[in-house]
């Protein structure tokens, strides 16, 4: 247990605060709504769920409010709802108040999530044919996804929405983007 967050109000002048009681993967804090959400480490296949008004701090959620994912993973938000892609690329998690979960499971390597212009894209690589295929799957919910085959045959590691534009990077200089 422990470790350190950097908490600053207007992004230059940044104050340490320690924490001694409670564990945070700094991968992991994310925004939702009007606080932050983060899962601690897993105890007995689950996260825990700690959430923190000003990011100093931070307090645990009921012990029934367990997380289906790991300490590790990437969200994303948007329409009232937080979709997450599990680092072990099996499973998405949705929640539309971030403390009650459904996992999603999914087939391939689920590596990356985005949002916008009303769509969550989630970057997917998975073995066919013998070689390694990629693909972008959309939802406008978080539940039912749609799949978009890509030219790419190298694993996708991130996608981000900015300027009216999905953008993909993955390995081996694997660029993708949705104009």
């Amino acid at each position: 247990k422990g470790g350190e967050v950097w908490v600053s109000l207007e992004g230059n002048a940044w104050r340490r605060h320690g924490l001694n009681d409670v564990s945070i993967d700094p991968l992991s804090v994310w925004p939702w709504r009007q606080e932050f959400l983060a899962p601690s480490p897993v105890v007995e296949s689950q996260s825990r769920i700690l959430t923190s008004q000003d990011g100093w701090t931070w307090e645990e959620l009921a012990p029934g409010q367990l997380a289906p994912f790991g300490t590790q993973m990437q969200f994303a938000t948007g329409n009232g709802t937080m979709v997450g892609v599990l680092y072990n690329g099996l499973a998405l998690v949705w929640s539309t108040n971030g403390r009650t979960w459904v996992r999603v499971p999914m087939e391939g390597y689920l590596s990356a999530i985005s949002y916008g212009n009303g769509l969550f894209v989630v970057a997917r690589t998975y073995q066919r044919d013998g070689g390694t295929q990629s693909s972008m799957l959309t939802s406008q919910e978080g539940l039912s996804w749609s799949e978009h085959p890509t030219p790419a045959t190298n694993r996708l590691r991130g996608v981000v929405y900015g300027n009216k534009a999905f953008v993909a990077v993955g390995e081996y200089g694997t660029l993708l983007s949705s104009y």
